[in-house]
């Protein structure tokens, strides 16, 4: 979303400064003192004390080794559950598949964790 995004407002906007960083709760306390004008930010860090808006919504997808032959077939919850998985241990606090998969009281074989989406490759 950022990437087309920043070249434009940098010409229009030359001014505006951006801070990216990864969500926390903390950073609604940093919007209540003024410091931050707006946050784009996952539904579970949205303050109650702020107006909201949804921007998108994303599609979630099962990614693996295309030589696994378990993506010959389709991906049932049989086979989704055979596999080891990654998972994405993100500032601590439960990503959307960690929320997901409680709720549907569902359990995956989490073999590997990464702390950023560009180390599980």
């Amino acid at each position: 979303m950022l990437g087309p995004l920043l070249p434009k407002l940098k010409r229009e906007a030359p001014g505006v400064g951006f801070n990216i960083q990864l969500p926390t709760r903390e950073i609604s306390a940093v919007l209540e003192d003024g410091k931050l004008d707006f946050q784009i930010t996952p539904e579970q860090f949205l303050s109650p004390e702020h107006p909201s808006e949804l921007l998108f919504e994303e599609r979630h997808v099962v990614v693996g080794w295309r030589e696994n032959r378990v993506f010959a077939g389709e991906m049932t919850r049989e086979a989704f559950h055979s596999c080891g998985h990654v998972a994405l241990r993100i500032t601590g606090v439960a990503t959307f598949a960690d929320k997901h998969f409680m709720t549907v009281d569902d359990q995956r074989r989490i073999e590997v964790t990464a702390p950023s989406i560009s180390i599980v490759p």
